[in-house]
């Protein structure tokens, strides 16, 4: 579910998105079920996007990739409200400035 609702912010932001699962030892005899896995995840962003092609098998892995919708037909499902898509960015620019600050703090220190 969290993989989905980073995915459906990435599509209603206008990003295209990738969907990969990769097989692991034998996990390569249930190839039906991983694409059925990644053709669920494409029903269930149905809303931001659309895929540009079937899942394909290649080697180990399944892809997918989905594009988005018109700006116009877009709809979240599992993000409330746009507000929920931007506040991871906004978590990592305060971060980014808290850490400017204290090592502008540590130098002004070593100076005097």
């Amino acid at each position: 579910e969290t993989k989905l609702r980073r995915a459906e912010g990435f599509l209603y932001n206008g990003n295209k998105v990738k969907l990969t699962l990769q097989f692991r030892g034998r996990e390569m005899e249930h190839k039906d079920l991983g694409i059925d896995r990644i053709n669920a995840a494409r029903d269930e962003l149905l809303g931001v996007g659309s895929a540009d092609m079937d899942a394909r098998l290649v080697g180990r892995q399944v892809t997918m990739v989905l594009s988005p919708l018109p700006e116009s037909k877009r709809s979240l499902k599992f993000n409330q409200s746009k507000d929920d898509i931007d506040d991871t960015d906004d978590f990592e620019s305060e971060e980014i400035e808290e850490n400017a600050e204290s090592s502008i703090k540590d130098s002004e220190v070593s100076d005097s």
